[in-house]
């Protein structure tokens, strides 16, 4: 559905970064929302009207500390809720609890909070009055960038969170609007029938029943070099840490704990079966003290956070900030969230993005995240049901997959192009080992715990390695840390891996880890040829602003460029064409995307006319204050006239940046728009690619909804103007067109890939409907380019 037909005031019509569903109303379960200084689970309407509340149920584990959750008879739901509504003083608010429609345990419970931006230009007074029109009342404004802060609905709220926030999406000032939900950690673990085995054989592996010798992370190698620094910090975000273990007591261990559902700074676990994130920490980092198991960086230290059992974009924030600001090295999360589809809220991204990129003193936060255990796309279609994991697909984070006892994949593990390395975990070999939490009573080495595998072991054992990477060289940014754990992995199970041209798999990612090969790159990191190899990349982004430079102003006037590749920047230059009579007058900067700058220019030339010049390291030493900061974002450059009687033009500048990290691959055009009937000239989508290269691969991902495909043609055109039909009048009377274009088996395609030397510039999607009667939608397109 288009945006400009959506009905905004449809309660169940939700956008979040710009990907729209529909959610569904549950039929017995509803929240609400109680006075702080009402009994929690009693509802006094529910003992007045006994009928209008059979079957009624609180749902205590699932309810955080400011909603209740409740399940009731389906056929009392709606009397149930108007009860509450008109009847109860106790009760601040009622609200539906929706699902997806193909996803009916995944359920979704809005808040009363709504994320809200406003457009940069909107005044006071505007911001007051759109806020008003819905009796909403300020909850928080983000400190660095005022325009963004969440709202909450008041008493003089017309509707819920969903309805406003669509509404508040057509106001001229909002720039856009997101209502906050509440959706169920996925802390399940993967639950093996395999019995309890007491060796760590992920460390190392020698052999044995349901073994494959040296299928492991090769750990005793990394720990000749390092076991971990205290310096060192891997955050922890799960069901809790029993931060009493042994395994946890060294002095020092624990940094910056948090409980952010018990009041205070405690993460112990609360539920009997709250084990989850004991052992996630006890595998990453357990200490080396004759007890139990030992982690794979022992000498760490651990930051604990217990989330809580439901979790929403402001609570997502309030756990990545807290990490972020004090000092979390490494953030493992074995977790996701129960709905299969669910994409990331503005404010969840946003805060994942800023300690990835500003965590650590700026070199990032080295953020994992666990592929889930569904066997199923990360993103994608599942058995026919769309699925998405927003979390994992998030780009500033590591996938981590599991692979087996065996070295081959873990048959539960999720896949798909973001899997960026698998790990040792259970699936048709042997279990993970590890004891678990004090409640529990497991502290004997011989008593050991199997019912913790999947994914969820997976990834600590990633955020260990990634702790012994930075213990062995602290000054490795984020990037650096991810591409040597990309060059240091093992290629497993290469038959049935399906390895792509790079060395890529979607079961396996660059491989399982190596924590010994690992370590001896982050040591020789500096002397090796590692960061000239692929992911060194020389990009230039021009602008002509043909501005007039103001005279006697010394603000000047200020023109950007979007730099949207990301990576660690290794050198960079500066060229400036401007017009004027009498360059002593003029000083040019430059400011990056974090607030760093540099002066190009100031006042140098006398009476001499014009600047046309490239300021490099050597002639502008300024420019060395950006060497190893992060590319991605909008550069400003800055021109002012310090005189009068003369007056410039800016007529055109350009930026070059040498980076290293990881290359963007992929561009998206989510467009919904109507495809015209009976048309050859159909419509054209562009989309503008700032990689470089020439291209080795291709992939073209078209989502079409129409009711005769035979009617269509789709083709695309690169920058250098070589075209390739991939859908010509095929398909018959079948609907829609949901597919990926390839190499594989099309020599078409494979043809037109080898033309291709640059795919730097304007791709171009046509698609045109060459028939009447039926009318079609292009949903969205996307490139994955491969260099």
């Amino acid at each position: 559905m288009a945006e400009n037909q959506i009905n905004y005031k449809d309660g169940q019509t939700i956008i979040r970064r710009g990907d729209s569903f529909s959610l569904q109303k549950s039929k017995v379960y509803f929240a609400v929302k109680k006075d702080p200084n009402a009994s929690r689970t009693v509802l006094a309407g529910a003992s007045v009207y006994p009928d209008y509340f059979q079957s009624l149920n609180f749902e205590n584990k699932d309810s955080p500390d400011f909603i209740e959750l409740y399940k009731i008879d389906e056929n009392c739901l709606e009397n149930a809720m108007g009860v509450l509504r008109e009847s109860c003083r106790d009760v601040l608010w009622v609200s539906h609890v929706y699902t997806l429609a193909e996803d009916p345990n995944g359920l979704i419970v809005p808040t009363d909070y709504i994320y809200i931006e406003f457009k940069k230009e909107t005044s006071d007074q505007d911001f007051d009055r759109v806020l008003e029109s819905h009796g909403l009342k300020i909850f928080q404004i983000d400190k660095e960038d005022p325009n963004c802060l969440t709202a909450t609905l008041t008493s003089q709220s017309s509707a819920n969170s969903i309805k406003i926030s669509n509404a508040l999406r057509e106001s001229e000032h909002v720039e856009l609007a997101e209502p906050d939900f509440l959706v169920e950690l996925e802390l399940a673990p993967y639950r093996p029938e395999d019995s309890l085995f007491p060796k760590q054989w992920h460390l190392e592996n020698i052999g044995g029943e349901k073994m494959t010798h040296g299928a492991d992370i090769s750990a005793p190698e990394a720990w000749e070099v390092t076991r971990g620094h205290p310096n060192v910090t891997i955050c922890v975000m799960d069901d809790g840490v029993d931060t009493r273990h042994p395994d946890f007591s060294s002095s020092g261990k624990i940094k910056s704990p948090k409980g952010f559902d018990q009041n205070g700074n405690v993460p112990l676990p609360v539920f009997s079966k709250d084990n989850h994130g004991t052992v996630c920490a006890r595998i990453a980092l357990a200490n080396e003290n004759g007890i139990g198991g030992v982690g794979v960086a022992p000498r760490c230290s651990l930051m604990p956070i217990r989330l809580r059992g439901r979790i929403s974009d402001t609570a997502i924030k309030e756990y990545f900030d807290h990490a972020r600001l004090n000092s979390a090295s490494i953030i493992s999360c074995s977790w996701g969230v129960k709905p299969k589809y669910f994409p990331l809220g503005t404010q969840s991204y946003k805060a994942i993005h800023k300690a990835a990129q500003k965590g650590r003193g700026g070199l990032g936060c080295i953020i994992l995240f666990a592929a889930g255990n569904d066997n199923r796309p990360i993103k994608g279609f599942h058995k026919g049901t769309r699925v998405l994991s927003g979390f994992a697909a998030h780009p500033d984070v590591i996938i981590v997959a599991a692979s087996n006892s065996l070295d081959k994949r873990s048959p539960y593990s999720n896949f798909g192009s973001e899997i960026w390395v698998c790990a040792p975990s259970c699936g048709n070999g042997q279990p993970i080992v590890d004891s678990d939490h004090e409640g529990n009573q497991l502290f004997s080495s011989t008593i050991n715990n199997s019912d913790f595998n999947g994914t969820s072991s997976a990834t600590p054992i990633v955020a260990g390695i990634c702790g012994l990477v930075l213990s062995a060289n602290p000054k490795l940014c984020r990037d650096e840390v991810k591409l040597i754990l990309q060059k240091s992995s093992d290629k497993i199970n290469r038959i049935k891996g399906e390895y792509d041209h790079r060395g890529h798999s979607i079961y396996h990612g660059w491989g399982r880890v190596n924590a010994g090969k690992a370590v001896e790159l982050a040591n020789s990191f500096n002397q090796t040829a590692l960061s000239k190899n692929l992911f060194s990349r020389r990009l230039t982004f021009k602008n002509i602003p043909n501005a007039l430079i103001p005279e006697h102003f010394v603000n000047g006037i200020s023109d950007y460029a979007a730099v949207n590749e990301p990576g660690k920047i290794q050198n960079i230059e500066v060229s400036i064409n401007i017009d004027h009579p009498h360059r002593g007058d003029l000083k040019a900067s430059i400011t990056g995307p974090d607030g760093t700058s540099a002066v190009l220019f100031n006042r140098k030339g006398g009476i001499r006319d014009n600047i046309p010049k490239t300021f490099t390291l050597k002639n502008a030493p300024s420019l060395k204050n950006f060497l190893g900061k992060h590319a991605y974002g909008s550069f400003k450059l800055n021109a002012s006239d310090y005189a009068q009687n003369n007056i410039g033009l800016l007529k055109d500048w350009s930026i070059t940046v040498e980076v290293l990290g990881t290359p963007r691959e992929e561009w998206k055009d989510r467009v919904e728009i109507t495809i015209p009937d009976d048309d050859p000239k159909g419509i054209v989508r562009e989309l503008e690619v700032n990689g470089s290269g020439a291209l080795k691969n291709m992939e073209l991902y078209v989502d079409i909804s129409h009711t005769w495909i035979e009617d269509l043609t789709i083709s695309l055109e690169s920058p250098g103007g070589e075209k390739v039909m991939v859908h010509n009048r095929e398909g018959g009377s079948r609907q829609n067109i949901k597919k990926t274009y390839n190499m594989k088996g099309d020599k078409t395609i494979e043809t037109f890939v080898k033309e291709v030397k640059d795919i730097k510039g304007t791709w171009k999607l046509t698609v045109c409907d060459l028939d009447s009667s039926d009318i079609g939608i292009l949903h969205l397109w996307k490139l994955n380019l491969i260099t």
